[in-house]
């Protein structure tokens, strides 16, 4: 019995990876992105040994082609894949689906006939799976993604536990969008430009662990959450720091090359005003939309519009937690809103190599 007792691990192997996969690959990669990889690491480890042992198996390995790909390169691949950093085995996900439905249909052929079991084991989900499944897909576009890939910890709570903390709310705005589009050669160019625009600007929201909230057609809305960062054994003064200041240069670069190829030159000039505030922001799904709330969204928003391309102004309770911090200077930036509501603000700047921001 010594083979046919190296063929039950592979079986569990291959059904836990079928499991996994399902989720990873029907959500985008977005859904137990590691579980899933380390069952593609155990599916080829088992493979290999029983290939190792039973030379009728290693001959289907070798002779066995999937859209004339043999079923060992697949199984390569996959082992390949479980090691790496890319979104699927094969080029897409699409593109890995027939293979690897190929490669586990003949080892579980193999694997029944030799174990004399007569129907294939259907893939039964748990309730509990798919609710978990369901809130992660519906938060993945707002929560960092460590939280839904490796963490597994429930969306809905995490989002009211941000509730209960402190947040760093950021909104930007682009200064001059308007005229930017009417001045801009067509109009396929201007929307590759807000297409990097918000690629880039999502991808580092993510990259310093910010929770994204929306775009507004020519801004952004985003919190950097003291208890969401905390979980990731970051600090969230600390993270809102190290984004605005890459954001800053990212959106200066992305313009001023768009802006050197249109016809007219453009004055005032077009880029990016951002404007922060500190405090409580309460985050509600209501009907699958996240909705903000709190003195710290106003006063942000209130902070974009008094600043200018390029500028970033912080309110008071910020600049004042902010007071002291190396690597950055407050210049003084009081004014009017509308209504006639009077604040008081600072303009936020980077000293030159500022690369290593301390924590708060």
């Amino acid at each position: 019995m010594g083979v046919p007792r190296q063929m039950l691990p592979l079986l569990a192997a291959v059904q836990s990876f079928e499991t996994l996969w399902a989720y990873y690959s029907q959500s985008g990669g977005h859904i137990y992105d590691s579980d899933c990889r380390q069952a593609a690491r155990d599916l080829a480890a088992r493979a290999r040994e029983l290939a190792s042992v039973d030379p009728r198996f290693g001959q289907q390995l070798a002779t066995t082609t999937v859209n004339k790909i043999a079923a060992r390169a697949i199984l390569d691949q996959l082992a390949a894949w479980a090691d790496g950093d890319g979104l699927a085995p094969f080029p897409t996900l699409a593109e890995s689906r027939p293979p690897l439905f190929g490669l586990l249909s003949g080892i579980k052929l193999f694997l029944h006939v030799e174990l004399s079991i007569p129907l294939s084991p259907t893939i039964t989900m748990s309730a509990k799976e798919i609710e978990y499944s369901e809130r992660a897909l519906r938060w993945r576009g707002y929560l960092p993604d460590e939280f839904l890939h490796a963490a597994r910890l429930d969306p809905d709570a995490l989002v009211r536990e941000a509730g209960g903390a402190e947040s760093v709310v950021v909104i930007g705005d682009i200064r001059r969008s308007q005229q930017l589009m009417a001045v801009a050669r067509d109009t396929e160019g201007f929307v590759r430009l807000m297409g990097r625009f918000i690629q880039g600007t999502r991808g580092l929201i993510q990259k310093h662990h910010g929770l994204f909230d929306k775009f507004t057609g020519d801004g952004f809305i985003a919190y950097f959450n003291e208890a969401l960062c905390k979980r990731l054994g970051k600090n969230h003064m600390d993270c809102f720091l190290r984004f605005v200041r890459e954001e800053k240069k990212f959106a200066r670069d992305l313009f001023t090359d768009f802006t050197s190829r249109v016809d007219l030159s453009l004055t005032p000039h077009v880029g990016l005003a951002v404007g922060a505030d500190l405090g409580q922001v309460d985050f509600r799904d209501v009907n699958n939309h996240l909705i903000a709330v709190g003195d710290a969204v106003v006063w942000a928003h209130r902070m974009s519009n008094a600043g200018d391309a390029g500028e970033i102004i912080v309110h008071a309770p910020l600049a004042a937690r902010l007071a002291g911090v190396p690597g950055i200077a407050l210049a003084p930036r009081d004014g009017v809103a509308k209504h006639g509501i009077g604040f008081s603000a600072a303009a936020l700047t980077f000293a030159p190599g500022a690369e290593n921001l301390p924590a708060q």
